[in-house]
This record gives structure tokens, C-alpha cells and sequence, in this order.
């Protein structure tokens, strides 16, 4: 770094050589030719910490040259060495995650916790982009003659430019040249003065990655020389194409000098981004929503909330909550621990959020919090604001913030807000946060922004965010031209209540019936009515598609599918199966357990929702449910009745680690986890469920658990494997609903009102025909026939013999005595283990 004894670094970096200040061009680290320089600025504490080279109009051609040079050898490289290139890129970048995290607090002032999620959800155009590179494809359609084809084919423009903001420096460079390397386009970046550092250490380790020389150039300037430097590179013949992120006043100047050469030109200008919150929102979710959207980076995103309308009926209320969460907001160093919001990047930005505040009380708004700037160390922090009162006369109801300043606007009726929202010229991005899904398709169709938040803010980029890339949609002066944009598609968290969070650009996909029918049935997902589902409102059609593409295309997690509505199951259907196995007589313990399933369809029909269902289910003990009906059997007519949507055929190719709905979400992996236990993973996966259950529930046993007990067991042990995260996640949920549900029906004992019933009818019906029905295990040896003891002879040879239950008992045990593994603890039972196969129940444990 050529600065470094001029300036003392404030930070440490594990990879020092990630550190640069020098222009990059060719491969080269370059100076200006005026020599001239600029500070480099720490908005924490107002400190310059290095410097970089102020280019000028006279280094634009060098950097043009080197990149049209290097277009004509990076064109002929395959698609899939570009891709290995990207990859390879990314991998270095996740490498070293940590350090330029540091680089970017002491640029931006973000705090610590925002950069490493700006890295986070960058990383995802990389990886993207490296995939799409590969799929760039011409066509071949029949013109007017048809003895004619015509071909189209695409091929890279050449060198391009790229404009880039200081708020996410590393989520706009690698969006922008992620899709240019991977059309086989040279780019130059044109980083802000604010934000040099960061994008030429991306530009390091793009060389490091293979990228030939000129294939990435960077130049430097301060901000007087930007717009010099800026209209050369747009002006240049060498340029084919601009990309600008940034003011709409500067894009405007950018579209009018690309214009002059017909030059392709994207924008992604300012927003004036509106919230809208209905009475019959879930304050909760939109509080936690919009919360962390419009104080990220201390407000200043081009799709924060910057006019927040709240409907009468809980404005109060809602302005209540958000005062008092707003109070909690640690403003402080990014680099420091306890810090929820850093500064302001720009003293500029201080001087305009302060100018808007003067101007909304002069007009007789009222500020509830802040306004004021904060002295700290010399960096540029302002206080977490809160106005009311807000009139679209103000010059804060009309312009961009762009710093941690909130205004609350009232409303009674849809259609005032909705002019309100429109009523900008910068329709970047809208939200709305409702549960009545009709009023939510209205604002769908009737909000101008290129973006439109459901019951979300796309404010929480994370590992494991879907990135879903569409073309743009051209809204006043927010966003014109074929960008590709990206849509946040991010898991539910929270409520349950949660309706959607998808984005205007699927809208072409919700003309299909089937989702038509889940929007109706999303208006109270934890009410789902228990009907036929899907089935009944599609003539019986195998929906198994919609399901696949629906989550395909949204990125949808196994939670979204179940909020959605895709778990709606008929337990009428599995009830009839029961019956019917009555009937034919197809098992023998079925009549003695019928109690749990009468109490289990009772339930689930006085209720006629998921929520009873599942709580029917999650009140069975492990054994009845298990060896009453069997998991396969079961879990199969549910997945069948759910996704197949046609009864009496069997399922084909249906696995139970898909998870497709709720029920199966925690039977699958229940089965999954008891079904192996004869491996010694599985043995140990039992011995600590056990262990858990003692502690927790004084259950002595998995198999006298019930099967909510048994879920919480494995998820506290955590038994699921990384592929089946979605399931553990589910678990959570599912418990985490059931703890305040009450199931009725609880089996004992005739006699004792001992739960050993469960058990005991199971080994009396199959070994003595019945003349132990109803009693446990002890009041059975109390009652046993003359001369037969339970160690006798008589038992063993009943149950060697019984080929039909071999199976099961040597899952357990390994012996094909299948009862003595339920039998409870008493001295007979382990004097029968020891007697006839050497060994005491309790030293199988260890």
C-alpha cells in the first residue's frame, strides 16, 4: 500500500496483501498522471486513513484501450472457463470474508454484523452469474416464407462501464461486472470517492482468480473530478454499454451523454420508497420488517422505507412500538461490538438530513425522536429520528433521505394511500403489509414501483436467500433500461400468518388455477379448513407439478410451502383407510387402539384445521401410532392425499426426506431416525433421545413418549442431517404451536389406569387371543393363566415362532422375542432378557 508511512491504518487484516490504493489497469497498480491524490475517510471517526490517485478525462483512454485489448482474446474464451473464472472469484472473496468486512466498516461506517451480510448476499451474484454463463442462448423461429429459418445469436457488447454508489460498494460491482465477465464483456469500474478501497481489493482478487489483464479495470478519483472522469469514460467510442447506480439527478445527466452516441445505458436511480400498513396487518411482522430496512446503514438504501403510512386504527399503536424500539438503537463505530447503527457515510448526508428536519418543523410536523446530530468522536452520527404529522408539501415527503430519519403519514382508506404511494417520481420499491389477500392482489396491480413487496421488506440477506433474476420493470424514473435486478425470495421467519413475500416480477405466474386456489386458502394458513385441498377445486388433478415449479420458481422453503397452503390434507381420507383395515380384520391390534384414533378424527373435525390435525397426530404415543397403523402406511396416504390429489392409486417415487407437508415433515424424519436403529448411529441416536426424555418428561423410554415428546427429543439432540435442515427448522415450529393444545383421549390400564395398556393390549392380543385385553403389564401378571409365568416357556416359543414380527423386533433389539422390548421395567421382564439371550435390558443401553 503506497501510503502506508504517510497514514497509520486503524484496523489489522489476516491478508495483507488484499490492501491497495493504487488505480488497477492492466494487471498494473498505476498512479494518475497528475499524480494527484485524495483521502480516503473513516466516517466513524472523520479520519483519513490512506489515499488514492485522482484520475482525470486523460487516464480514461489507457484504461479503454487496455480493455477493448483484452475483449478481443476474453470473447473467444469458452462460457465454461468464464464460469470456472467466476467461481473462482467468489471462492476467493468468501476466503476472505472477515477482512474485507474490516474494509468496508472503515469505508461505509456500516456496522460489522451489515457487512458481512452485504458480502453475504453479493456472493450470490457471483455464483449466479457463474451459472449463467453457460446458458446464454440464441434461437431459431420461421419467418413469413416458410422455406426460411432464422437464427439469432448473442454475443458480448465489448467494454463496458460501470458507475458504481459508496452504500453497497461490493453488492454493485459484483452484480455488474459478475454479469459482464460472464457475457465475456471488459469492464471498467468507476468506484465513488467514498468507497475506493473496497472495490480494488474485489479487483485483486478478480486477478488472482485468472481473469486476463484488462478484463477488470479500476479508476480512482476524488469528487470534484468524478464527473470529468465519469462523462470520458461514457463518451468514450470504445464503450458500449454504462451502468450508473445512483441519484436520479446524476442519472439523468448519464442517460443525456449516452444518449448523444446511442450508447446502451442501465439506471438504477433514487427512491422515495412508501410503506403501506393496514389495521389488519400483524404489527409484529411489520415491525420487524420495516424496522430493520429503514435503519440498515443508517437509512441509506435506495429501497429503504422513507414514507411510512399507517392506518388509523393502529397508528398509536404502531408509533408506540416503533419509539420504543427505535430508543434501543446503539449508534456508534461499525468496528465496535455493541454498535446497532454506525454513522452516516458522508458529512454531506448529515447536512441533508438535517435541512429536510428544519424544513418538516418549520411546516408544522413533529418530531417524537432525534433530529439532531450527534457528537461522537468526530464522526458523522445522527440521532434515530421520528417524525409525524408529515404533509406531501415537505420537502421530506418528496425527496430521498438517505439517512436514519423516519416519517409516519396517516391514512383511513386503500385508495387514499395508494395515491399517496404513487405520488413520486421515483417508484423504485413499495411495501404493504396486510392479511386480506384480496386488498393484497389490488396493491399488486396497483402500486408503480419496479418492485412491490407482499408482507415483506427483502430486508434480511442471508446464506441461504434465493436469488432469482428478472428483467426490470420500467416505473417512472427509478429503474429504466434491461437491468437484471435481483428479488429477494427469503425464508418465512416469525408469525405464521405471513402470506407471501413474492415480488412483481412472477406476477405470470400466478395465472395458474392451482395457485389461484392457494392464494385463497393463504388468507389464514394456520385455519387451513380440512377439505380436499387443492384436489377439490382442480377436478382431482396430480398437482404434484404445480407444487414442484411453484417452489422452483420462488425459491420456497419447505415452511413458505406449508404458510402457503400446500399441506392441506384430508384426514377424512386416512380415517377411511383405518376403517376399513377394521373391517377386514387386516390387523389385529386395530379395535383395542381405535380409541386414540376416534379421539385423533374427532379432533380434527371439531376443529377443521392443520393446527388440530397436527395436534391429534403429535398426541400419539410412538408405539401406538408406530405399530398400530405403521409410519410407511400412514405417511404414505398422507403424502398421497396431499401431493397426488387422486385417491385409490398408489403413489409412485415419493420420498419422505421431500417434506412436502407439514405432517410429513415431522413423520418423515421420525421414521427416518427410528426405522435405522438396528446401526449403531441409530443405537445411539436412541440412547440419547432416552436420555433427553428422562430428563425432560420422566419418560423412561422413546416408545413411551408421545410423538411431540419423541420431535422435541431429536430436535434438542439435533439427529437431522444437514440436507434435512428444512425439517428441523419445521419440528421447531410445529412444537413450538402445539405447547398450549390439549388432546383429550389418554389410554390406561382397565384396572391400574396404568399407560402400560398401550403395550399391554398389543402383546395380549397377538399371544394369548385376548385374554388379557385392557390391562398393563402388571395387573396381566396378576391375571396370568395357571402355571404360566412370563418367564415360561410358553411365551417363548409364541414369539419365536411369530415369523410375521421378526422384523420389527430385530430393529430393536436384534432378537426375535419382539415383545419383551416393550414390556416395562419390572423384574420379570429382565429375568426373561437375561434368561434367553444373556444379557440385562439395562446393559443393552450402555
Amino acid at each position: 500500500m503506497g501510503s502506508a508511512q504517510k497514514y497509520e491504518l486503524p484496523f489489522k487484516l489476516k491478508n495483507t496483501e488484499l490492501l491497495h490504493n493504487l488505480s488497477f489497469v492492466h494487471g498494473e497498480w498505476k498512479k494518475s498522471r497528475s499524480g494527484k491524490t485524495f483521502e480516503v475517510v473513516d466516517p466513524g471517526t472523520g479520519k483519513a486513513w490512506t489515499e488514492c490517485p485522482t484520475n482525470d478525462a486523460s487516464d480514461v483512454d489507457d484504461a479503454v484501450q487496455s480493455s477493448q485489448k483484452c475483449f478481443e482474446e476474453y470473447k473467444k474464451i469458452s462460457p465454461r472457463q468464464r464460469a470456472q473464472m467466476l467461481f473462482k472469484w467468489d471462492s476467493l472473496i468468501r476466503e476472505n470474508k472477515e477482512d474485507i468486512a474490516t474494509i468496508l466498516v472503515y469505508e461505509t461506517g456500516k456496522p460489522r454484523a451489515e457487512a458481512y451480510g452485504e458480502i453475504d448476499y453479493s456472493t450470490g451474484f457471483t455464483w449466479w452469474f457463474a451459472g449463467e454463463a453457460e446458458r446464454i442462448q440464441g434461437s431459431v423461429f420461421t419467418p413469413a416464407l416458410p422455406d426460411r429459418r432464422v437464427f439469432t445469436i448473442k454475443q458480448p457488447l465489448g467494454v463496458t462501464a460501470a458507475l458504481v454508489p459508496w452504500n453497497f460498494p461490493i453488492a454493485m460491482i459484483l452484480r455488474k461486472a459478475g454479469a459482464a465477465l460472464a457475457a465475456g464483456c471488459t469492464m471498467i469500474v468507476k468506484p465513488s470517492p467514498e468507497t475506493p478501497i473496497t472495490v480494488l481489493t474485489l479487483a485483486y482478487l478478480a486477478d488472482k482468480a485468472g481473469f486476463p489483464k484488462g478484463a477488470l479495470n479500476v479508476l480512482t478519483t476524488d469528487l470534484d473530478k468524478t464527473p470529468e472522469l465519469s462523462e470520458a469514460l461514457c463518451r468514450h467510442d470504445l464503450v458500449k454499454k454504462v451502468s450508473f447506480t445512483g441519484s436520479t439527478r446524476v442519472g439523468k445527466l448519464v442517460a443525456k451523454i449516452c444518449s448523444d452516441n446511442l450508447k446502451k445505458v442501465t439506471l438504477e436511480l433514487g427512491g422515495n420508497c412508501p410503506v403501506l400498513i393496514f389495521d389488519d396487518a400483524s404489527i409484529d411482522q411489520a415491525m420487524g420488517q420495516i424496522f430493520a430496512l429503514k435503519y440498515r446503514h443508517a437509512g441509506q438504501a435506495c429501497i429503504t422505507a422513507n414514507r411510512i403510512y399507517v392506518q388509523s386504527g393502529i397508528f398509536d399503536k404502531f408509533l408506540e412500538r416503533w419509539n420504543a424500539e427505535s430508543k434501543k438503537i446503539v449508534v456508534g463505530h461499525g468496528a465496535e461490538k455493541e454498535t446497532t447503527m454506525g454513522p452516516v457515510t458522508t458529512p454531506r448526508g448529515i447536512n441533508k438530513a438535517l435541512a429536510l428536519v428544519e424544513d418538516a418543523k418549520k411546516k408544522g410536523a413533529k418530531i417524537h425522536l432525534g433530529g439532531n446530530k450527534v457528537s461522537k468522536n468526530g464522526g458523522y452520527f445522527f440521532e434515530p429520528t421520528v417524525i409525524t404529522g408529515v404533509t406531501p408539501d415537505m420537502d421530506i415527503a418528496k425527496e430521498e433521505i438517505f439517512a436514519p430519519v423516519c416519517t409516519f403519514l396517516k391514512f383511513d382508506t386503500e385508495e387514499e394511500v395508494v395515491k399517496a404511494a404513487n405520488d413520486t417520481s421515483m417508484g423504485l420499491a413499495s411495501y404493504c403489509f396486510t392479511k386480506n389477500v384480496d386488498r393484497l392482489w389490488r396493491l399488486f396491480e396497483n402500486l408503480e414501483a419496479g418492485m412491490i413487496g407482499l408482507n415483506t421488506a427483502m430486508s434480511k440477506p442471508k446464506k441461504d436467500t434465493t436469488i432469482a433474476l428478472v428483467p426490470d420493470q420500467d416505473v417512472t424514473l427509478a429503474e429504466s433500461g434491461q437491468l437484471m435486478t435481483v428479488t429477494l425470495f427469503s425464508p418465512i421467519e416469525g408469525s405464521v400468518r405471513h402470506v407471501t413475500d413474492v415480488c412483481v416480477s412472477v406476477d405470470a405466474c400466478l395465472k395458474s388455477p392451482y395457485l389461484k386456489r392457494l392464494v385463497e386458502v393463504a388468507k389464514d394458513p394456520a385455519n387451513i379448513i380440512l377439505d380436499n385441498g387443492l384436489t377439490s377445486d382442480t377436478g382431482g388433478v396430480n398437482t404434484q407439478s404445480a407444487l414442484v415449479w411453484l417452489a422452483h420458481l420462488h425459491g420456497l422453503s419447505v415452511k413458505h410451502m406449508a404458510e402457503l397452503g400446500l399441506n392441506n390434507v384430508a384426514p377424512v381420507a386416512v380415517w377411511e383407510v383405518l376403517q376399513i383395515w377394521i373391517v377386514q380384520e387386516k390387523r389385529g391390534d386395530i379395535q383395542d387402539l381405535k380409541p386414540w384414533f376416534d379421539a385423533w378424527y374427532e379432533t380434527a373435525v371439531a376443529g377443521k384445521t392443520l393446527t388440530h390435525y397436527v395436534a391429534g397426530l403429535l398426541a400419539f404415543p410412538c408405539q401406538a401410532f408406530d405399530h398400530a397403523v405403521g409410519f410407511a402406511n400412514v405417511t404414505k396416504y398422507l403424502v398421497y392425499n396431499t401431493v397426488g390429489g387422486i385417491k385409490d392409486r398408489k403413489p409412485k417415487g415419493i420420498k419422505l426426506k421431500t417434506f412436502h407437508l407439514a405432517p410429513n415433515e415431522f413423520i418423515g424424519p421420525l421414521n427416518h431416525a427410528r426405522g435405522g436403529l438396528k446401526t449403531a448411529m441409530h443405537k445411539s441416536i436412541w440412547k440419547k433421545a432416552n436420555n433427553v426424555l428422562r430428563f425432560d418428561t420422566e419418560k423412561c423410554n422413546c416408545w413411551d413418549a408421545t410423538i411431540g415428546q419423541y420431535l422435541a427429543a431429536l430436535v434438542k439432540i439435533d439427529v437431522f442431517p444437514i440436507e434435512d435442515a428444512m425439517a428441523r427448522s419445521s419440528f421447531q415450529g410445529i412444537l413450538e404451536r402445539m405447547k398450549h393444545f390439549e388432546f383429550d383421549y389418554t389410554p390406561a390400564c382397565d384396572r391400574c389406569q396404568s399407560i402400560d395398556f398401550v403395550y399391554g393390549v398389543r402383546m395380549t392380543r397377538q399371544f394369548t387371543q385376548g385374554y388379557f385385553d385392557g390391562l398393563c403389564l402388571d395387573c396381566m401378571d396378576r391375571s396370568k393363566p395357571k402355571g404360566k409365568d412370563l418367564d415360561d416357556e410358553y411365551w417363548r416359543i409364541n414369539a419365536n415362532v411369530n415369523k410375521r414380527w421378526d422384523s420389527r423386533c430385530r430393529m430393536h433389539h436384534g432378537q426375535p422375542t419382539w415383545y419383551v422390548s416393550w414390556l416395562g421395567r419390572d423384574d420379570a421382564r429382565q429375568k426373561l432378557l437375561k434368561e434367553a439371550h444373556g444379557y440385562h435390558d439395562d446393559e443393552e443401553d450402555e
